[in-house]
C-alpha cells in the first residue's frame, strides 16, 4: 500500500509542477528554467527511489537473458527510429519551414544562466528516468493490470508527446509525433519484456548525447 501511495504521490508532484510553471502562474524565462530543472532532478531522483526494484529487476533480468534483452535493445532503437524518420518525413513535406518550440526553447536554456552541468542532468538523466517511471512504469505498469494494453499504451504515448508540446497547433503536433511513437515503442517494449532499464536507457542515451553536443556548440 505505501508504495502504491507514493507512485500516486509522485505523478502527483509530477503533473502539480507542470501545470503551475507553465499553466497557472505562467513562469516565464529562466524562472521556469530553473524551476524545471530542480523540479526533474528533485522527481527523478525520488523516482529511481521508488521504483528501485523495478530498476533491480531489470539489472537482473540482464544478467539471465541478456541476448535476449539486448535484441529488444536493439530492436527497441531500430523501431523507435524508423517510426521517427517517418514521422519526420512528414513534418518535412507538410510544414518543411517549421521548427518546433521545444527545440527553440533547449537552444536558449544553453545560453541562459543556469550551468550546462545542470540542464544535462535534468534534461538528460534524471528526466528521461522521472518521465519513464510516469509514463512506462505508472501508468502502463500499473493501468495495463486493469485496463486493456491495447488502451492503456497508446494513451501512455498520447500524453507523453502532449506534454512535451508548447501550443494545441497542428505544426506543433505533426512536429512531436515522434514522441507518440517513441511512446508508443518503449510502452510495447516495458509491457512484454518487464525490464524497466531498456527504456530508461534507451531513453537516456536519446537525449543525452544531443544535450552535450548544444552544450559544446553554445560554448
Amino acid at each position: 500500500m505505501e508504495k502504491r501511495i507514493n507512485k500516486s504521490i509522485l505523478l502527483f508532484a509530477y503533473v502539480v509542477v507542470f501545470l503551475i510553471c507553465v499553466k497557472v502562474i505562467r513562469i516565464r524565462g529562466e524562472g521556469i528554467l530553473w524551476t524545471q530543472c530542480l523540479a526533474f532532478i528533485l522527481l527523478g531522483l525520488l523516482a529511481v527511489n521508488i521504483y528501485r526494484d523495478e530498476i533491480k529487476t531489470g539489472l537482473k533480468l540482464w544478467k539471465i537473458s541478456p541476448i535476449k534483452n539486448a535484441l529488444w535493445l536493439i530492436g527497441c532503437f531500430i523501431a523507435d527510429m524508423g517510426l521517427n524518420i517517418l514521422s519526420n518525413y512528414l513534418q518535412y513535406v507538410l510544414y518543411p519551414d517549421y521548427i518546433s518550440m521545444q527545440e527553440n526553447s533547449i537552444e536558449r536554456a544553453f545560453s541562459s544562466s543556469v550551468p550546462d552541468i545542470v540542464l544535462i542532468l535534468a534534461l538528460g538523466i534524471f528526466g528521461p528516468i522521472l518521465e519513464e517511471a510516469i509514463y512506462r512504469l505508472f501508468l502502463v505498469g500499473n493501468l495495463s493490470k486493469k485496463i486493456s494494453s491495447f488502451i492503456v499504451i497508446p494513451v501512455s504515448a498520447l500524453l507523453f508527446m502532449a506534454m512535451h508540446m508548447n501550443a494545441l497547433t497542428l505544426p506543433e503536433l505533426i512536429s512531436h509525433l515522434p514522441k507518440f511513437f517513441t511512446g508508443l515503442v518503449y510502452g510495447i517494449t516495458y509491457k512484454v519484456t518487464k525490464n524497466s532499464t531498456i527504456s530508461i536507457g534507451l531513453h537516456v542515451f536519446n537525449n543525452l548525447p544531443t544535450l552535450i553536443l548544444i552544450a559544446i556548440s553554445v560554448a
